[in-house]
């Protein structure tokens, strides 16, 4: 029986924890060079053009940069998310949220965006 209960924790903890680190891996990979600014931007560019969409150069350039900024903002959003989830398993349906979970949470996502930050200096 306490075998059982062992297996069922860990059980817990990898469905609880699985989806952070797998969203993390995905943030790293996005962060490598095949995603970076030029590529977006051409990506941009030749929808603009294919479209014939009015507008130049420099409104590619300011469309790209609020797309990436926006897809950053969400995958650390989402990446919040997971993470509340992960640490707050013991959480009932209708009780206050814990601070000191969002503070955990705060913590851990500016860690990896500092590890991020890192990896891109690397890859970029």
């Amino acid at each position: 029986m306490a075998v059982n209960k062992v297996r069922m924790a860990w059980v817990q903890v990898f469905a609880a924890w699985a989806p952070v680190f797998a969203w993390m891996v995905l943030m790293s990979y996005l962060s490598t060079d095949p995603f970076s600014g030029t590529w977006s931007e051409g990506l941009l560019g030749f929808w603009v053009t294919f479209l014939h969409l009015p507008g130049g150069a420099h409104d590619v350039q300011l469309a790209n940069m609020v797309l990436r900024k926006s897809a950053h903002c969400f995958e650390f959003f989402v990446l919040g998310i997971l993470l509340y989830r992960a640490l707050s398993t013991e959480r009932q349906a209708g009780e206050p949220v814990d601070r000191r979970v969002l503070v955990r949470v705060l913590l851990l996502g500016f860690s990896f965006a500092v590890l991020d930050e890192l990896h891109q200096a690397f890859t970029s």
